[in-house]
């Protein structure tokens, strides 16, 4: 329908058409129309249109600017994003190489390694968007706690570096004055013995909570003047020696150049709250290094010195040990070590290319830990007869208080493994090496009738009476380590992972005796079977039968989780 008001093209009149009539109005406004009138209409079309374009992206940039203003985040409670600030500067966890430990609770307390004297890192660019971020920023000790220094170059100009270090002094006091109080956690990886930052961070150290250095041998020898009795809070500290790798001499001569026979490194001997405690890369840590452990640590060095450590931290609760086999170790005239406390106990092995050199097995040899609850094994090179050792280890320690057992690099006998599962009723978590089908279907739940079981019984022997039912009634983590697991039959794997997963279905509430730990009579302790969780096995191990990714895809869908790495 036209617009009833018309306008003239001579005078500009309105002319308003009240007739109903829209053919009239049709007319009547058409009669005001000339040749010359159109032809000139149309040579302003282009400019109209570019102008109507104009005003779209203006608006829409209008739009997108309210939008942005308006944006959820900025209506966030403070609170809520200070937690979002505080996930930005979250640590990472510190722990000695090819040791990774599945429990955080169970983990150094960690810290961040980007340099915090960088403005371009957090927390620095929260508080260069807004007015609000930057208030909240400056109003949190805790975003300014972890300090992370690294001082490994030096400039060839003097006179730039002394720039470069004022510029360094001055964003570290700004850095420390908006901690405030806050409890500090230190990283320092430095080359210089001396230098004004670490002067700095030094004189904070009754606020160390946790602390990793990396220093020069000449700075751990000095270091007794500028912290020793100063730290109170020191509840974590990881200490290493580091070394200019153009330097000629070797580590161990600049070692004994250094440390001469009458220097003890000491600086550390009075931390009352000092629980966490890992040594690395100096030599002859046990005459050397005084420090006090309350209750948990984490050692680096050879079995000697790991002796040395359990036998004088009587209440020690976590240990981390590398462990390097000591060749002129007297164990005919070492008493056996019975440590009551020590629940937790990692070790690892260093790089040796001789199998034949016992590096785990002459440590637990010795040692017998009552109250173990976590035991993890990271070998480098496949020991000959450690999986013996380890089983001679558990079984005189009390395996009914292991929780979690992972066996990594260290394929054990299909016998041998039998007689392990058999005795380590209540692990929860378990990791294995060299998996074989035999092995398997040992751990089976042969209570289920499920697809997957009737698959083991099919074509292999059933499982005797004594065996049914009763292996790993805890287990709710598996992993399987190895390039020999990936032979495993696929069916059979899945079938024993839905025997353990049908488990509360196929005890349909009876429950499983357990007998008294010196197996006189039965308790009146009853288990309930705990249903298998997860599931770990390598990325290279591959599902490619149909059926077997069928019930795999059921089994997740049903809450399994796989994790293949």
């Amino acid at each position: 329908m036209p617009d009833p008001i018309a306008t003239c093209p001579q005078c500009g009149f309105h002319l308003y058409t009240a007739s109903a009539d829209t053919e009239s109005a049709h007319t009547n406004m058409n009669c005001f129309l000339l040749p010359s009138n159109i032809s000139y209409a149309i040579t302003k079309v282009p400019q109209t249109y570019v102008a109507l374009l104009f005003q779209r992206e203006r608006i829409t940039a209008n739009i997108q600017a309210y939008r942005t203003v308006l944006h959820p985040i900025r209506r966030l409670p403070a609170d809520i994003i200070l937690e979002i600030f505080d996930w930005c500067v979250s640590v990472q966890s510190i722990e000695p190489d090819s040791v990774v430990l599945d429990n955080p609770e169970l983990k150094l307390p960690g810290l961040r390694v980007v340099q915090s004297l960088h403005s371009v890192h957090p927390p620095w660019n929260l508080g260069q968007v807004s007015r609000n971020w930057r208030n909240i920023a400056l109003s949190s000790p805790k975003l300014w706690s972890s300090v992370s220094i690294f001082l490994r170059t030096t400039h060839p100009s003097a006179s730039i570096q002394r720039r470069v270090e004022l510029s360094q002094v001055s964003l570290l006091s700004i850095y420390l004055t908006r901690s405030h109080d806050y409890p500090l956690s230190v990283y320092i990886n430095s080359l210089h013995a001396e230098h004004p930052l670490l002067s700095m961070i030094y004189a904070q150290s009754h606020r160390w909570r946790n602390a990793v250095l990396y220093l020069p041998v000449e700075t751990l020898r000095n270091l007794s003047f500028s912290i020793k009795g100063a730290l109170p809070m020191l509840r974590t500290l990881l200490l290493s020696v580091t070394r200019d790798p153009g330097a000629c001499n070797t580590a161990q001569e600049n070692w004994e150049n250094v440390i001469t026979g009458d220097v003890v490194i000491d600086a550390f001997q009075y931390a009352p709250s000092l629980k966490c405690l890992a040594i690395s890369q100096i030599p002859s840590f046990p005459t050397l290094f005084e420090c006090n452990l309350k209750s948990q640590a984490h050692q680096l060095s050879e079995n000697s010195m790991n002796l040395h450590i359990l036998r004088s931290a009587h209440k020690l609760q976590m240990a981390m040990f590398r462990c390097c086999h000591k060749p002129i170790l007297d164990f005919d005239n070492l008493q056996p070590i019975r440590h009551t406390h020590l629940h937790t106990l990692n070790l690892f092995s260093v790089m040796d290319s001789n199998p034949a050199i016992p590096h785990i097995g002459q440590l637990l040899d010795i040692v017998t830990l009552p109250t173990l609850c976590h035991l993890s094994i990271h070998t480098q090179r496949r020991e000959l007869d450690a999986c013996d050792t380890v089983l001679r280890f558990i079984e005189r320690s009390d395996p009914k208080n292991l929780r979690v057992l992972l066996l990594n690099d260290m394929p054990m006998s299909v016998e041998a493994t039998q007689n392990l599962l058999k005795i380590i009723p209540s692990v929860e978590h378990l990791g294995l090496s060299g998996v074989t089908d035999e092995v398997i279907r040992t751990m089976c739940w042969s209570g289920s009738n499920t697809t997957g079981v009737r698959d083991l019984t099919t074509s292999d022997t059933p499982a005797s009476a004594s065996d049914s039912g009763v292996i790993l009634p805890k287990l709710r983590r598996l992993a399987f380590y190895g390039s020999e697991s990936l032979s495993v039959n696929q069916r059979k794997l899945l079938g024993m992972i839905e025997s353990r997963r049908s488990i509360t279905a196929a005890v349909s509430g009876s429950l499983i005796v357990d007998m008294g730990q010196d197996g006189g009579g039965l308790q009146d302790t009853l288990t309930t079977p705990a249903m298998l969780e997860r599931v770990e096995v390598s990325r290279k191990y591959n599902f490619s039968d149909s059926d077997t990714v069928l019930r795999l895809d059921r089994l997740v869908d049903e809450g399994l989780t796989l994790d293949q790495r």
